[in-house]
């Protein structure tokens, strides 16, 4: 009876050390939640706001997508579609490109990218708020 209890005593404080190790391991990776753009800035300077602009950000186990569908400066409909993997660590966020489609409204086809890239950014995180910029 004594080794049984010597044991499961020995694992208790083994679960207890390690049990802090599995919480951060799977604290760093909750990032999954979907996104409606309220606002993008432009790179020239002006912002655009729905209806002009639509728009909307997911990420869900390990992948992260993106929609955005607005008009250039003439008038035209422009759209953009982005897929990537990506992991989130204690310190750092990391995005593989998996699919980029863009129509600019040029009234050029629409271009498809399928070269993956993988680029990392530092993340900061101050209690349940992650902050990044997405990395590709």
């Amino acid at each position: 009876m004594q080794s049984y209890t010597r044991n499961s005593r020995s694992a208790a404080l083994i679960g207890s050390l390690l049990l802090p190790l599995f919480c951060s391991l799977a604290h760093a990776q909750a990032i999954d939640g979907t996104w409606k753009l309220v606002m993008r800035k432009l790179p020239d300077g002006p912002t655009q706001v729905p209806p002009a602009v639509q728009g909307v950000a997911t990420w869900h186990s390990g992948l992260r997508s993106l929609i955005v569908f607005g008009h250039t400066p003439e008038g035209k409909p422009a759209l953009f579609s982005e897929i990537y993997t990506c992991r989130m660590s204690g310190t750092e966020y990391t995005e593989t490109a998996l699919l980029l489609a863009r129509d600019d409204g040029s009234s050029k086809p629409p271009t498809y990218n399928l070269m993956a890239g993988t680029k990392s950014v530092p993340a900061t995180r101050d209690g349940p708020r992650i902050a990044f910029q997405t990395a590709v």
